[in-house]
């Protein structure tokens, strides 16, 4: 099978590739951080909808509006479980 690279291409030389490896490390990816779910969560409740949702319910029970605010803390509950779950 012929892949059409030119044959005058090469890699680098063992010296070069030591001297990379010096200069800026192994090419390798980093362990990312695992998250605890403490601050996923936290993480996903300093989304600005979500905090303008709360904001909004907190109104809704000031002002006595009572089935409305239970609606509203029912959807942010849910919202934040499915982003959690997503995460």
């Amino acid at each position: 099978m012929s892949y059409n690279i030119p044959d005058n291409l090469k890699g680098l030389s063992t010296t070069e590739v030591n001297a990379s490896r010096a200069k800026y490390g192994w090419n390798q990816l980093s362990d990312n951080h695992k998250s605890t779910w403490f601050e996923l969560l936290v993480d996903i409740l300093k989304e600005p909808m979500l905090i303008l949702l709360i904001i909004i319910s907190m109104i809704y029970v000031f002002v006595g509006n009572y089935g409305e605010a239970v609606f509203m803390f029912v959807a942010i509950v849910a919202v934040t479980a499915i982003s959690f779950y997503q995460d």
